[in-house]
Formats: structure tokens, C-alpha cells, sequence
């Protein structure tokens, strides 16, 4: 008689099964989420239960899910905890995502809360206009906006401020690492009409906008 072990598959190693779930597996409330957070990326967990009708227990659920694939990553921004997708996350996804302007989730972040309050307030906001971040218009003024972290190339945002045709222009920093370098650059670079470039925190601006 015909040993039937010889046909049998070997036995798969203990765990190895949930592991190639958990990495391959993604829910139906997970891609829900997934693709919430890749189309809104600004939103806070609580705004972004309350839009998908989910309760705050089930949500985080899901959220830790999608962290434990390794789909998206928290960031905290401005004491906001806030998620990016990760490559692995847009790929889950299979398809092309809207442009949500360049830079990374903190760039935009500010790049959005002061154009938001420009909108609310004094009328006109253009986000990248001419390659610059944030432009504000009034009746009178314009003021151009550059929003650096750091991770870009300082010389080249402060050349395209400088050359910029604006009555105020202001380089934001979301961090002290990148301030003391956009100020060293200004010092040591020939930066175009870098007297009139203000250098200055982003929280700092936003604590007290300018009005134009």
C-alpha cells in the first residue's frame, strides 16, 4: 500500500500562517480607513471616525491595524496626531492618488492652516502659485510665503522668494534646526532682496498673522 504521507504538503512552521495574514490581509473597514486617510491626510482620528460613522473604540482599532501592516505611520504635528501612508500603504491602495501639493504631511499642514485662515479673513490664498507655498493677496498688498522643515533645498526656496514679486515675503520654519539654517543662508548666500525676506517660527506667525 501506497504511503499517503508521501503525498501530503509539509506541515507549515508554527506562526508562519498568521504572519503571511497579517501582512497580505487587510479588512474591509481597514481599506475604508485607508482610503479615507489617503484623500484627506489632514484630518484628525476624531473628525475622521465621525465622517465614516465609526465609534472611537472601533476606529483606533482599525487605525492599529493599518500600522501593524505597516500601511501608514502617526506623525504628530503641532500636538496633532496625524497619519502618512507608507509606499507599502499607497500601493495597497492600486490606484493613482489626487495631488495634495508637494512637500510632506508637515509642509502642508501649515502650508493649509494659513492659507485657511488668509480664506477666512482677507480674501485671496493661492497654494503654489508661480512655486511659491502660500501667496496672500488683498486689494493693496501681496505676501508670498515659503514654508521650510528643513528636508528641501533651502538656497533654491529662498532664491525663488527673493525674486518674487511681492510687498511682503515671509520664509516660515517648522522647526529651530531650520531656522538657524535658512538664516545662515541668508547671511552667507547672495539670496536675492534677502533684506526684505522676514524669517520667522510658523507657529510664531500663526499665533499673530500679519494682516495686509
Amino acid at each position: 500500500m501506497k504511503d499517503s504521507r508521501q503525498d501530503s504538503p509539509p506541515l507549515p512552521k508554527p506562526g508562519s500562517i498568521r504572519s503571511i495574514q497579517n501582512k497580505e490581509t487587510l479588512s474591509p473597514l481597514g481599506r475604508i480607513m485607508l482610503e479615507n486617510i489617503a484623500m484627506k491626510p489632514l484630518s484628525g482620528v476624531v473628525r475622521r471616525f465621525k465622517e465614516l460613522g465609526i465609534k472611537v473604540s472601533p476606529g483606533y482599532k482599525i487605525i492599529e491595524e493599518l500600522v501593524s501592516l505597516k500601511l501608514v505611520i502617526p506623525i504628530t504635528i503641532d500636538g496633532q496626531k496625524l497619519y502618512d501612508l507608507t509606499a507599502e500603504g499607497r500601493n495597497a491602495l492600486g490606484k493613482t492618488l489626487p495631488h495634495t501639493g508637494r512637500g510632506g504631511l508637515e509642509h502642508r499642514y501649515f502650508v493649509e492652516n494659513i492659507r485657511n485662515h488668509y480664506l477666512q479673513n482677507e480674501g485671496f490664498a493661492s497654494v503654489e502659485k508661480d512655486d511659491i507655498d502660500l501667496v496672500v493677496e488683498s486689494y493693496q498688498k501681496r505676501m508670498a510665503i515659503q514654508v521650510e522643515t528643513g528636508k528641501s533645498d533651502i538656497q533654491g526656496n529662498l532664491t525663488k522668494l527673493g525674486r518674487y514679486k511681492a510687498d511682503i515675503k515671509y520664509m516660515l520654519t517648522t522647526n529651530p534646526e531650520a531656522e538657524l539654517r535658512v538664516k545662515k543662508a541668508l547671511q552667507e548666500l547672495l539670496i536675492p532682496d534677502r533684506e526684505e525676506i522676514r524669517v520667522l517660527s510658523v507657529k510664531d506667525f500663526l499665533a499673530t498673522p500679519p494682516a495686509l
